[in-house]
């Protein structure tokens, strides 16, 4: 090989393209491992000896030496802490030192998830309503509260943004428990978006949405009352009524009666006693 094709190689030795494959998972649940597998090389050295160091560098997890599987392959079981910072996404580099000198480097990029279990209920009485929603935030370490976090609904009325509302809230061992009490002055269809704020979601998390519609009997109640008792009223005093006027009836009948009856008796006596002074009267003659 002449000088000039031996330079050549030495450039693209050094110059050539860095190959790195590596393999992880995608995604994990906060506080799980995800094992990176690496190797690399380039067109003219498929190894560049003993002396290489591959490092994970990353923001929030800091610089991590993978372990030497073969004269090529690097691997690391990478810990992913259950702390704000780590979520939603890890963001790093491989990096390859040979000495102190850094010869190649490759991104990393994988994401975080929380698992949450979100379990609501609610209660409608006319025109209030009751919300109640428990959170358990599920992590590899356990079920735990989420104590720092904030549940909000944003309030619609016919697609139109009313008012944003802040749920009261109480922790417990593994769960945290929010409710809302809401009264509407108005009837129509109004949307409920509830979602969470906290040092994870800080620009939220929709958790769940619910509708609901209100109709004019929900908004009076008491006067719908009214109007049945008056109604059963009017009904109660109209039996009185007519069973005091039908008693009435009967009674001005019966009294006629007891004063008829007599007149009639004392007229037939009368009557008979005509006739048989006729008679009398006949014999005699």
């Amino acid at each position: 090989m002449d000088q000039e094709s031996f330079l050549w190689v030495c450039d693209l030795a050094v110059n050539s393209e860095f190959v790195v494959d590596s393999e992880y998972d995608d995604s994990i649940i906060l506080g799980a491992v995800n094992t990176i597998t690496t190797s690399f090389c380039n067109m003219i050295f498929p190894e560049y000896g003993t002396d290489i160091v591959v490092k994970f560098e990353s923001p929030t997890l800091g610089a991590i030496e993978l372990d030497r599987q073969s004269n090529t392959t690097y691997q690391v079981n990478l810990m992913v802490p259950e702390e704000p910072e780590n979520f939603p996404s890890i963001n790093g580099s491989l990096k390859a030192y040979k000495n102190t000198a850094m010869i190649g480097e490759a991104p990393v990029f994988f994401h975080t998830t929380l698992n949450q279990i979100v379990t609501p209920s609610y209660k409608k009485e006319g025109n209030k309503i009751w919300y109640g929603i428990n959170i358990t935030r599920a992590l590899i370490s356990g079920n735990h509260p989420v104590s720092n976090s904030c549940v909000f609904v944003a309030l619609s009325k016919e697609n139109t943004y009313v008012d944003t509302i802040q749920l009261k809230r109480k922790h417990f061992a593994n769960h945290s428990s929010f409710t809302l009490d809401h009264e509407i002055t108005s009837a129509g269809a109004y949307s409920y978006n509830f979602s969470i704020v906290d040092e994870y979601y800080t620009d939220g998390c929709c958790l769940f949405m619910a509708q609901h519609i209100f109709s004019p009997p929900d908004f009076l109640p008491f006067e719908l009352n009214g109007l049945v008792l008056a109604t059963i009223g009017l009904a109660c005093s109209t039996t009185v009524v007519g069973v005091s006027v039908n008693v009435g009836n009967r009674v001005k009948r019966r009294r006629s009666r007891k004063i008829i009856e007599p007149e009639q008796k004392s007229s037939a006596r009368q009557i008979i006693e005509e006739i048989e002074e006729g008679l009398s009267d006949n014999w005699g003659e």
